[in-house]
């Protein structure tokens, strides 16, 4: 893995240990195994979210919904968007270097994604449960997207 790569999984990692989070609660996967998870969730929710790196022309039938956050901390309400906050998830951060590997991906909660995005800035990322039955997604214009009727139905009640 070049330095760059390997600078940006690293500086996550970093991100994670400064507010307080050992490797247990934010494990990076080994780069095979994250091109498995990673290419498991794309083919289950295939095109409905719209990422600058997500290739995939699949049609997904789960519901959807969207909501730009204009103070950009759409972040900050993902652990109260998914059904299971303190359930371990798939979280998966753009390589915004580019290049190989194009994403990154973590095993960690809902709760320890929101914390290190708090002190991290400027990705895109998805968060999908392990059952991928719900994806939360942030783009690069700060719309969180939401597939899958648990989180769709959590997304909405913040607006209510």
């Amino acid at each position: 893995m070049s330095g760059e790569h390997a600078s940006f999984r690293d500086r996550l990692a970093a991100n994670a240990a400064e507010v307080g989070l050992g490797p247990d609660q934010f494990d990076p996967l080994p780069d095979h195994r994250a091109a498995e998870v990673a290419s498991s969730i794309e083919v289950r929710f295939g095109d409905s979210v719209q990422m600058l790196w997500w290739g995939t022309d699949s049609p997904c039938d789960s519901p959807s919904a969207s909501r730009h956050f204009e103070d950009d901390r759409g972040w900050s309400w993902i652990d109260r968007i998914a059904p299971q906050a303190d359930d371990a998830a798939w979280f998966i951060a753009e390589n915004w270097g580019g290049g190989s590997p194009r994403c990154f991906v973590f095993e960690a909660t809902p709760t320890a994604v929101r914390a290190v995005l708090g002190n991290s800035r400027g990705f895109e990322y998805l968060l999908a449960s392990k059952r991928l039955d719900w994806l939360i997604a942030e783009n690069h214009h700060s719309v969180v997207i939401v597939v899958g009727q648990a989180v769709v139905d959590r997304l909405r009640q913040l607006d209510a």
